[in-house]
This record gives structure tokens, C-alpha cells and sequence, in this order.
């Protein structure tokens, strides 16, 4: 099965444009909260909700066949859903969790809102390698919030987009050994401070249609030069092309190609 992440907080309008492409087969929702007023039939869980089921046998799932769909705006500002593979999600985790050298010690914190793609590449971290993921208190995480997350919850791993990163005090954090920025552009004095102390810090670019991440860099350096994207993770080809589509020589400005 695929599944599709719907936030009750946005927009009447944008929720029903969202479930209107998806065509969802079942609502699976929790105890109080918002109804969407889709006419579906709905699985409400709770504490309960296994207690006396077994699980079902583990499928096999067609590595072509949908895994989930995110929602972007697109450049329209209209919702446009974006189908990801059980394929992409497999090759996705393989290349984050070699990438990042995590173990099954890791705590991996679930930063990015279910909606937002980042979110299954904090699972794949986490569950790819074995560790555990972690969920935060409701309400912003920025700053000394944030700070007391990664302290409190002895967060070992999490990826936080350099705007945010930028507003929580760096140190101690004594688990924190491993972050990944992602989103925008990492501003070498903000890698300076997050790298002292020997804290593993890697750039991850993609977009959504190329599975949240297309590629990943090794550890960055705190030599003050702009962090470079890395190299493509397993199953994805990344290609420096002209406007005719040629490849350009090595050093040769050129548009990126997944």
C-alpha cells in the first residue's frame, strides 16, 4: 500500500484538492482530531487499536509500485502530489545510512512534519540502521527549544535545515554526532560551529520527485568555502548539462540533471 500524509491544520480547500487527486481508499486518523470532511471510511486509532490483533505476514511489496505521495506546491502554488516507489525509498535508506555510518545505537529525531518529505528520510535513517526515532513535544522546535530536544531527548542524529540550525546554541549536545543539513544553502560559518568538536556534519540535496534525497557529501570541512552536494546516492544519476543538453567539462557552469 501507499500512503499519503494530510494535515488536518491547512486549508479546507487545499485538503480537499489533495485528497480529490489521491483518491485515498481509507482515512486513518486519531481520537479528536479535526475532521477533513471527506466521505471515506475512517479508522480512528488508538492505545488500544492492536491489542488483541495479530500482525499481519510481511508482504512483498512491487518495488515499482507506490510507496507514498508528498504534496508540493509546485511553482503554481496548487498542491501537486509527488508518488514515490518502495524502490526509491529502499535505495533512498541504503544510501543515507552507509552515507551517515549510523548503528543501531542511533536516536534519530522526526523534526520534519509528517507532510513534509524530510520525515521519511528521518525513518529511513532511523530504521534503515536499526536505532530508534525519536519523537519530539508538540509546538516549534527552533532555538533553545530545539537545543533542549537534542539534550533532553539524547538525540545522536537529526536533520535540520540550515535557517534553523542557525538559531540553536551549538554545545554541548554530547549524543549529537551527527547532523544533515538540507533545503538551502549551509553558510560555511554555520558548518564551523556545528563541526568543532569532531560532530559529523553532512550536506543531502534532492528534490521530492527524486525521493527527498539525490545526493549526499562525506563529513564537511570547516574550511570556509561553499559545502559541495556530494555525490548521487545508490540509483540516482546526477549530470552537469549545457542548454543543448550536453555535458559540460569538469569546472564548466551548467544546470543539474537527476
Amino acid at each position: 500500500a501507499a500512503y499519503l500524509p494530510v494535515d488536518p491544520a491547512h486549508p479546507v480547500e487545499r485538503v480537499r484538492r489533495v485528497l480529490a487527486e489521491a483518491a485515498p481508499v481509507l482515512l486513518v486518523t486519531a481520537p479528536g482530531a479535526e475532521p477533513l470532511g471527506a466521505d471515506l471510511p475512517t479508522l480512528v486509532l488508538d492505545e488500544n487499536a492492536w491489542a488483541d490483533e495479530p500482525l499481519p505476514a510481511s508482504g512483498h511489496p512491487d518495488t515499482t509500485g507506490a510507496a507514498h505521495v508528498i504534496h508540493t506546491s509546485g511553482s503554481t502554488g496548487t498542491p501537486k502530489g509527488v508518488i514515490v516507489t518502495h524502490a526509491g525509498v529502499a535505495a533512498l535508506t541504503a544510501g543515507l545510512v552507509d552515507g551517515t555510518a549510523l548503528g543501531a545505537g542511533s536516536r534519530v529525531l522526526q523534526l520534519g512534519p509528517p507532510t513534509f518529505d524530510i520525515s521519511v528520510g528521518e525513518m529511513c535513517l532511523a530504521f534503515g540502521s536499526g536505532g530508534t526515532l525519536v519523537l519530539p513535544p508538540r509546538g516549534p522546535l527552533v532555538g533553545d527549544a530545539l537545543a533542549d530536544v537534542l539534550t533532553g531527548l539524547r538525540i545522536s542524529c537529526a536533520f535540520v535545515p540550515p535557517s534553523v540550525l542557525a538559531t540553536v546554541p551549538p554545545g554541548p549536545h554530547p549524543e549529537l554526532r551527527t547532523l544533515l543539513v538540507g533545503a538551502e544553502s549551509c553558510p560555511p560559518d554555520l558548518i564551523a560551529r556545528w563541526t568543532a568538536g569532531g560532530r559529523r556534519l553532512h550536506n543531502a540535496y534532492g528534490p521530492t520527485e527524486a525521493t527527498v534525497v539525490s545526493t549526499l557529501s562525506a563529513p564537511l570541512a570547516a574550511d570556509g568555502t561553499a559545502p559541495p552536494v556530494g555525490t548521487p546516492l545508490p540509483g540516482t544519476g546526477a549530470y552537469v548539462l549545457d542548454e543543448r543538453l550536453r555535458p559540460v567539462p569538469a569546472g564548466v557552469s551548467g544546470e543539474l540533471y537527476l
